[in-house]
């Protein structure tokens, strides 16, 4: 199995979708090596080579049924969140932020200081109420589920 270079978890406080994408395709590659390699095996016609062919093929189905076990909940719940994401904003692939409902707020005070050259933390702006305003906000985002975390994803 490869190694997850691009690793995105749920409860990430906030995840690339770039990166979700990417974790989603070293999974499916993982998975597709593995049922290639069964594909190989059974698709050999050796007959001497019978006894050795069945037990590969056993260690191959075994490899499958571990892999299943290991990250299959992973793969499926990142496919629905990566598959839902996308629906939602068309520059899923090219990155787009997902933010953890919990973090919400934080990141809305975030944008604003990027959007202002200003002290958030100084008067009139530390008068702000950051929670009001992100509830403002989620009109512009939609809430997308990811293995039981709530995201906000900004829709397009």
């Amino acid at each position: 199995m490869g190694y997850l270079r691009n690793h995105v978890s749920a409860g990430d406080s906030t995840i690339d979708s770039r990166q979700a994408q990417l974790t989603l395709e070293d999974l499916e590659g993982d998975r597709t090596d593995i049922v290639n390699r069964i594909a190989k095996i059974e698709a050999e016609t050796d007959d001497e080579g019978a006894e050795d062919r069945a037990e590969r093929l056993e260690d191959a189905r075994e490899e499958l049924a571990d892999w299943d076990e290991s990250n299959g909940d992973e793969y499926k719940a990142l496919k629905d969140f990566c598959e839902e994401g996308s629906q939602y904003n068309s520059d899923w692939r090219r990155g787009v932020p997902c933010i953890l409902e919990s973090e919400f707020a934080d990141h809305i005070k975030e944008s604003a200081s990027e959007l202002v050259d200003v002290d958030l933390n100084r008067w009139p702006f530390n008068c702000i109420n950051w929670d009001d305003a992100a509830e403002e906000m989620k009109g512009d985002y939609t809430e997308i589920d990811f293995d039981g975390y709530a995201y906000y994803v900004r829709t397009t």
